[in-house]
Formats: structure tokens, C-alpha cells, sequence
């Protein structure tokens, strides 16, 4: 066995410490990211510890909804390890940021075969795809693709003083056919011809006139003001043991002009950029994967959002990739794939203490005044800045127009009142935030400052036309949730801080399938709030406002007849363009009829439910009417009492094991052997992508 240097070991030891306090430091300046903190330390641990043993950088790719702290924890990450000045940044959603090759050029020259770290930011909008499949390679494109290969490619640029140089090697060409004379390196004869000719070059910053050219004891023949040029050039000319004086003292004109020559083509050669020794994150947001990111609603549940991304899975990231991006592309971001998680309420309200914290100490540190923050405060925050799908940045700003705005305030009135407080509490009456000024367990003074807050007057109930119309409607979708699809909505809002929605239903229960018998009822599902409506108010008196609804039930019934194969024929029809494609049209008239059928039987279905379930129908609306939202522990109430010819111990908690796997046991119990079924060139499974058109 070889044994450990002694040096090396410790360089270890030493690197293992600062990686692993960098993950407890990272631990607890972001929250809620453990698993993500973990993975990212696990996939840089090779390359931080062993980085000469590359041959290919290590490729490391975070996904994830915006505002959840992908780019700034890689920033603290370089900051923790000393790595923060050999980090290089590319935004990919800049517009003028996509020209990278000088950049990379630029790398190459200072930490060439070193290791470095690169962050590739909004990848996403790097595609090489477009939505229609065709090929969309944005400037620099392929340079990205190599850099993640191999880690190398040919660079292309020319040096920028190479041209300049090539025209000072004509220029001393020219004077020394006029008879000037060097030797080591000193104009020695023509030195009048000399400086006539280059009194007025770009190369000299001294005066144009000879006057003081002759006033110069030595002229050298090479002019000094490039000597950097030369250096920063072609370093490897003058290393290791002349420095560019020493050296070109050696020459007399022709040898000087055939070393410049010489130093020319060494400029000029090809080159190959060498990032091979480096770690390359890619940080991108990929909104089909996230669906839950389209929807800004601030009152849908931040934990809800949570488990959806909990569900995200590497393969789903590859499938979607694949709309932007090659296979071939696709392949060359390997596999470490690190899927951040939407936060949760928990996480929301740790980082809302978090920041109240910094904005205490900081007051503290700097005015020797003490900040405290009653409960209603952070609820406030939270209520009017907590967006699950925008991540952290609508809170941050909420917390600078609640909190931050009010410390000049504070300090004005101390100053201004002769306060001699010492402590400042910060609470929410329900309609000001109140200031209360302390000196030790004495309150001093007491500022109530007024302030709009935008959700939570959107959130008050009306108790209005509006709200019962929105209470009726979301009732009938929650009645035919529990009857015909035995789930009880996890939440109702009759009236929500959204501006896109005046009220929703949330359920949880997620099906992994859809088979055919249950096609009526989900189409009765979506057209349950206009049943609802027209049954309490009367057919003349339905409004506006189920357009999303009846679409949405369009979409579902053309997809299980067109792409599911759940009509009279097995088949996939597709519209001649895909806008068109889930609407009704008259290219194929059966299934055209079909659809219809169906739509005309669902309502009929959510007529005779609702009609049957009045009672549970009106106890759910007259609740919403008056409260703006209910939740499920309330609604199971009232299903249970009011609920007829139905039994709450027929809800269903669990949709993906109801049937099948139960009927297949059944079936072999039985004797009876399924047969195989195959279809040479085809791949059969079960319900394949339906969760597509799940409602």
C-alpha cells in the first residue's frame, strides 16, 4: 500500500472541514433545503477534494421554482469554500449576455487547466429547440454543449493586439530599410529618421515633437509603452529567467524583428480553452414540470405546493427537458439532477423569523434600540407576502413595507419626542400596525400607523351578492366531489386574495389513472358550479364567470376520445393545428357526437345529484356566504349530516389503489391466467400519460 503524504493529508483534513462547515453554515441561512444543501456538497465533494483527477468537469443541474434560493446558495456556497474569486457567472436570460466566448477566453487566459467554478443561470432559456421542434440555436450555443462534454474547445477569438502588433513589425521593417541601425536593442544609427517616422505613432504616448525625442539618452528600437503587451501576450517568451527589457536587449534590428515575428505566430497559433479541472452548475426553472408555478393564487396552501414538488422525479426533468433541448444535449447534463422543493408554511415562517431577526440585530448593532415582533406580525407578514409559487421574494418585500419602512419613523418620533426608549414592539390590531415604545417594562409611548394591506381586505368577507353567488357555485363542484368522486375537498374559498379566480375548490386526493366509468362524473365535476348556480337561482339568473369550467371540460372529454381512446373507436385523431385541438369541430363527425353525448349526460348526471344532495347543497353555500373559505374537518361535518343515501366511510383517501391490483390478485386466485399482450414495435401501458388530462 502507497502511503499518504503527509502534506496531502493535511490539505484533506483542511478541505473536509471547510466543506462540511459550509454545509452546516448553509443549513442555517437556508432553510428547508436540507436534502438539496446534502445532494449539492455530495456531487462537489470529488471535484473540491481531487480536481487533477478530472478529465471533465463535473456537471452539477438545479431545478426549481423561482425565488427559491438556487442561485444565491451556490453564490454563499463559493464564499464559504474561498472560491468566490474563481466563480464566473453567465445569465442566460440576459438578452446581451449570450455572446460567452470572450468571457470563457478570458477564464482560459488567468486560471488555465485550474480548477474554477461556473454558473450557467436561467439554462432554460438556452434552448436549442423551439415549441414547434425546430432547431433554435441561440449565439454561443455550441460553446455551452462543449464546456459540458469535455470541458474544451478551440478558441476563436484573435487576440486583440495581434493586429497591432503586425503592423508595428511593418513599421520597423520599413525604418530599417530607411537605415536605421539597432544594437542590444538601441536605436544606435537614423535616429533622426527614427523619430520622424514614429513621433506620430499610436505607440508612443510622449509629444510629437523630435525636440524631446532627442532629448531621450537611448530610443529603443522596440517601443517600451507595448512591453505589457508583449508580456500579458506571451508569457511563457519571457519566463522564467528575462524579464522583457533583458530579453530584447539581446537583439540588433533583424533579430529583434524576427523575434516579434516569432511572438506574432505564438499569438495567433490555435488554441484550446482548457475548463476540463472546473465544476459547472446549471440553474434553470422548468415551469411544466413545476405546474403549481402558473398558479399565483397567495391562498392555496404552501404545503400543498410543497408535496406537489415533492413528487418531481429526475425522469419527469429529462421528459421535459427533451422540448427544449437535443437528446444528444440532454446527455451531456449526465445525471446529477437536484430538484429544489417548493416551501412549505413551516419553512415560509422559519425564513420570515429569519429576516425579522437581521432587521432586529442590525437596529440593535447600529442604534442600541431593541425590536420585538408580536405573533400577529409575523402572521401579517405571512398572509400578505407568503406567495407558494413566487418562493421568497414577494415576503421580502412585504417585510421592507411593513417592518423596514417604519424604522425611520421610529427613530424620527424618539428624537423628535425626547423618548428615551430603549425597546420598541412591533403588533397588528386588525387595521394598524402599533408601535409601542419601552424603557425597560415601561411603556412610554404608543404610534398606531395606518396601512393598506392588499390581501387581507381582499380576503374580508363581503358578505355581498358576489361572495353567495361564488358560495353556491363552489358548493355544487364540492357536492359532486364527495357523491360521485368520494373526496372531500381539502379547502373551499368563497372569497380569495386572487386575481385571477373570485373562488376554488382544492382537493388532494390525486388519481394515478382514469378508467372509462368514471368519464361522466369527473365531466359532471366541472360543469357542477353552473348546475349549482341555475338550480338555486334559476335558470335566468346563472352568470358568467364557468368559462374556465366548461373549458376545462371540453379539453377533458376531446382528450379521452382523441388521445386516450376511451370512445367506440381505439384511435388518436389529431387537429390540423394544435391550438384547435381540444375544441369541438367537424372533421370527424361520431366522435364530435360522442363528445356532445357525453357533455349533455354529465350535466344531466350533476343535475340529479345536486337535486338529490339539495340540502347538503345549501348547508355548504350558506356556510360560504358567510365565511370565506371552509376546510375539510368542517365540510366532513357537515357531508356526514346532511349527506343523503351516502356513507362517509366511502370517502377515499388514497386513489391509486382501488381497483385493479385487487382484481388482478382475483383473477389469478381464480385460475384464470391473463394472457400476455404484445404488439411488436409498440410500447403498451396502462393509461399511459393520462394524468395529462386529470382534472
Amino acid at each position: 500500500m502507497t502511503p499518504v503524504n503527509k502534506t496531502t493529508r493535511t490539505q484533506l483534513l483542511k478541505k473536509h472541514r471547510i466543506l462540511q462547515q459550509a454545509a452546516k453554515t448553509l443549513k442555517k441561512e437556508f432553510v428547508g433545503l436540507n436534502k438539496v444543501i446534502d445532494e449539492i456538497i455530495g456531487c462537489m465533494s470529488p471535484w473540491y477534494f481531487f480536481p487533477e483527477l478530472q478529465e471533465s468537469p463535473v456537471v452539477v443541474n438545479l431545478w426549481g421554482l423561482t425565488g427559491v434560493g438556487k442561485t444565491s446558495l451556490i453564490s454563499r456556497l463559493t464564499e464559504l469554500i474561498h472560491f468566490d474569486d474563481k466563480t464566473y457567472y453567465f445569465n442566460l436570460g440576459e438578452k446581451f449576455n449570450y455572446n460567452i466566448h470572450d468571457q470563457i477566453n478570458d477564464i482560459n487566459k488567468s486560471v488555465n487547466t485550474a480548477p474554477v467554478i461556473m454558473v450557467f443561470d436561467e439554462l432554460q432559456n438556452a434552448r436549442s429547440l423551439s415549441d414547434d421542434g425546430t432547431d433554435k440555436e441561440f449565439p454561443s450555443g455550441q460553446l455551452i454543449w462543449q464546456l459540458l462534454d469535455s470541458g474544451k474547445f478551440p478558441s476563436l477569438t484573435v487576440p486583440y493586439y495581434a493586429a497591432m502588433l503586425d503592423v508595428l513589425i511593418t513599421q520597423l521593417k520599413f525604418v530599417m530599410a530607411q537605415g536605421v541601425r539597432v544594437e542590444s536593442g538601441i536605436v544606435v544609427a537614423g535616429r533622426e529618421t527614427y523619430i520622424k517616422y514614429f513621433s506620430h505613432n499610436r505607440f508612443y504616448d510622449r509629444p510629437s515633437d523630435p525636440k524631446s525625442w532627442n532629448q531621450m539618452q537611448n530610443i529603443w528600437f522596440i517601443p517600451e509603452e507595448i512591453y505589457h503587451i508583449l508580456l500579458d501576450e506571451a508569457p511563457d517568451f519571457f519566463f522564467p529567467t528575462y524579464n522583457v527589457s533583458e530579453k530584447l536587449c539581446q537583439f540588433n534590428a533583424k533579430e529583434s524583428v524576427e523575434f516579434l515575428d516569432r511572438l506574432l505566430k505564438h499569438i495567433i497559433r490555435p488554441r484550446t480553452v482548457d475548463c476540463s479541472k472546473a465544476i459547472i452548475f446549471n440553474i434553470g426553472n422548468l415551469d411544466e414540470v413545476y405546474t403549481m408555478s402558473s398558479n399565483f393564487n397567495p391562498d392555496i396552501s404552501a404545503d400543498e405546493y410543497h408535496e406537489q414538488s415533492l413528487r418531481i422525479n429526475v425522469p419527469q426533468i429529462k421528459n421535459e427537458l427533451r422540448k427544449r433541448f437535443r437528446n444528444e444535449q440532454i446527455s451531456r447534463l449526465g445525471n446529477n439532477h437536484i430538484i429544489y422543493p417548493a416551501f412549505s408554511a413551516d419553512t415560509f415562517q422559519q425564513i420570515i423569523a429569519m429576516e425579522l431577526k437581521k432587521v432586529a440585530d442590525q437596529m440593535y448593532r447600529t442604534q442600541h434600540i431593541k425590536l420585538m415582533f408580536d405573533k400577529s406580525i409575523h402572521q401579517l407578514i405571512y398572509n400578505e407576502g407568503v406567495y407558494p409559487a413566487q418562493g421568497t421574494r414577494p415576503v421580502f418585500t412585504t417585510i421592507h413595507n411593513i417592518i423596514k419602512n417604519k424604522l425611520a419613523t421610529i427613530l424620527t418620533e424618539i428624537h423628535l419626542l425626547n423618548i428615551q426608549a430603549t425597546r420598541v414592539n412591533f403588533s397588528f390590531d386588525g387595521n394598524h400596525i402599533m408601535l409601542s415604545f419601552f424603557r425597560n417594562r415601561k411603556m412610554l409611548h404608543l404610534l398606531p400607523i395606518a396601512q393598506e394591506f392588499k390581501l387581507t381586505e381582499l380576503r374580508r368577507n363581503k358578505r355581498d351578492d358576489m361572495q353567495a353567488i361564488i358560495a353556491v357555485h363552489e358548493a355544487g363542484h364540492a357536492v359532486l366531489a364527495v357523491i360521485l368522486m368520494r373526496t372531500i375537498p381539502e379547502v373551499i374559498c368563497s372569497s380569495t386574495a386572487s386575481q385571477d379566480q373570485s373562488g376554488f375548490l382544492h382537493t388532494k386526493v390525486k388519481w394515478d389513472y382514469i378508467s372509462r366509468k368514471e368519464i361522466l362524473s369527473r365531466l359532471a365535476l366541472f360543469l357542477g358550479g353552473l348546475v349549482a348556480e341555475k338550480l338555486v337561482f334559476g335558470a335566468d339568473n346563472i352568470t358568467t364567470g364557468a368559462d374556465d369550467d366548461i373549458r376545462r371540460a371540453t379539453f377533458f372529454v376531446n382528450a379521452m376520445l382523441k388521445e386516450h381512446g376511451m370512445g367506440n373507436r381505439m384511435i388518436a385523431i389529431n387537429a390540423n393545428a394544435i391550438s384547435t385541438r381540444h375544441f369541438l369541430n367537424d372533421f370527424d363527425h361520431q366522435i364530435e357526437l360522442q363528445a356532445r353525448e357525453w357533455i349533455d349526460e354529465a350535466t344531466l348526471l350533476a343535475e340529479k345529484t345536486l337535486k338529490h344532495q339539495e340540502t347538503l347543497l345549501l348547508r355548504i353555500a350558506g356556510y360560504l356566504s358567510n365565511h370565506a373559505n371552509i376546510h375539510k374537518a368542517k365540510l366532513r361535518e357537515l357531508v356526514k349530516s346532511h349527506a343523503v343515501d351516502f356513507n362517509i366511510s366511502q370517502i377515499i383517501e388514497d386513489g391509486s389503489n382501488l381497483f385493479y391490483r385487487k382484481r388482478l390478485l382475483q383473477k389469478i386466485s381464480a385460475g384464470n391466467k391473463p394472457q400476455a399482450v404484445t404488439a411488436s414495435g409498440f410500447d403498451l401501458q396502462l393509461n399511459h400519460n393520462t394524468n395529462k388530462s386529470n382534472p
